[in-house]
């Protein structure tokens, strides 16, 4: 069995978004698209082949979730189909108010995954904070 190595949970992004977000590597600006997202650090996909301990500046801005700039730095790169990366980024500096966010909106999106693979019906709740990117069957429309 293998261990989870990984100190804060994951959120996927991709997958609920998809939109692009600037970067600044080493001082010159990039796009790419989130794949997930964790309190600690992000997995991107973009075009730039970014090198192992690059600076890379992101604000994330992005339905209901809006950052100041978090300050990373690109752990490993993959090179993927059609030219493209997928790189792993810790970050080294992040507010501790978007911290605190990110990490409960992973929580609260763990939470809801294992409500629905236990079977429970009514699995979404009015202070989620996963529910303003949440793309899920099972999302309930609350009007206020």
């Amino acid at each position: 069995m293998m261990t989870e190595k990984r100190k804060y949970l994951r959120l996927p992004i991709m997958h609920q978004i998809g939109e692009p977000i600037d970067m600044v590597i080493n001082g010159k600006i990039s796009q790419g698209v989130i794949i997930d997202l964790s309190a600690g650090g992000m997995l991107i996909l973009g075009y730039a082949n970014i090198m192992v301990d690059s600076e890379i500046k992101i604000t994330i801005d992005i339905r209901s979730l809006k950052t100041k700039t978090i300050t990373g730095k690109a752990i490993w790169t993959k090179a993927e189909a059609n030219n493209m990366y997928k790189t792993g980024i810790e970050f080294t500096e992040i507010e501790s108010v978007d911290f605190i966010h990110i990490n409960r909106m992973a929580s609260d999106s763990k939470d809801c995954d294992i409500k629905i693979a236990s079977g429970v019906k009514k699995v979404c709740f009015r202070k989620c904070a996963f529910y303003g990117i949440c793309d899920k069957q099972q999302k309930v429309n609350f009007r206020k």
